[in-house]
């Protein structure tokens, strides 16, 4: 099942979108198949519940959201442990900047 939450961000709305199950989300834009996809809410993406994902492809996801985590706290300076963590930052340093 697709699960949507709102999640606010430096006051900021966004929509979380993923599968309980695991699946691929699919849709958004660039369209593709996402393990969950974060868009600011006035976009009104929407996205479909799509194949579970192979365990090769987990491990390889694993490791880029890991590559991902370091780039992004290279960037914004900080530590954060995970990559919803630190797009989050990432996000918020962004907007500060505007």
């Amino acid at each position: 099942m697709i699960i949507q939450e709102r999640i606010t961000i430096n006051g900021r709305e966004f929509i979380r979108t993923y599968s309980d199950a695991g699946r691929y989300v699919v849709g958004g834009s660039p369209e593709g198949q996402y393990a969950e996809a974060v868009d600011p809410a006035d976009l009104g993406r929407t996205y479909t519940e799509g194949e579970l994902m192979p365990q090769e492809e987990q491990s390889d996801r694993i490791e880029d959201e890991q590559a991902l985590t370091r780039y992004a706290n290279s960037i914004t300076g900080a530590s954060d442990p995970d990559l919803i963590s630190a797009a989050e930052t990432l996000i918020e340093q962004r907007i500060k900047e505007e």
